[in-house]
Formats: C-alpha cells, structure tokens, sequence
C-alpha cells in the first residue's frame, strides 16, 4: 500500500472508530489503492463509491442536516457532495 494513502487512514480511521486494517483491506479489494480507479458501474476512487451524478435539492440537504443532527454513532465518514460527485 501507498505510504501516504496508509498514513491517511492510520490519522482518519480512529476519528470514526474503524480499525485502520478493515479500512486498508476495503480499499485494497475495491480498488488495489488506485485512487483513480472506476468500475464498469461507475463506482469510482479508493472506496469504489457512486456519485449521485446529479446536483441535491435544498430538501434533500435540510433532511441531510437533520439526520446529522441525530442519531449519529454509526456514520463511518462519507463525504456528502452537493455537486453530484463531481470533481470540479
């Protein structure tokens, strides 16, 4: 694994409770740390995650704000884009 890609997981994972081995394991499966990486259903990067491909709707981002404001103790760190996933 990319040292630097080890380094970020080992200072992050903890931050949400994940064992920096479960997270290096998940991302040598779905992407063998190839950060540009992108499967033939568009799943792209490290995680293999799907974008929305679309922009979010002001509800979409108040209901997003509420949950977040809840019962939080399971989140495992997505990162919520309003741009669709889209690298701008």
């Amino acid at each position: 694994a990319p040292p630097q890609i080890v380094n970020f997981v080992n200072l992050v994972a903890p931050e949400y409770q994940l064992e920096p081995h479960v997270v290096l394991a998940v991302i040598a499966q779905e992407s063998n740390f190839d950060p540009t990486a992108l499967s033939p259903k568009n799943a792209q990067g490290l995680m293999q995650l799907i974008p929305a491909g679309r922009l979010g709707s002001p509800a979409e981002y108040a209901s997003l704000a509420v949950y977040l404001a809840g019962d939080t103790h399971y989140l495992t760190g997505q990162v919520i884009s309003p741009n669709g996933g889209a690298v701008i």
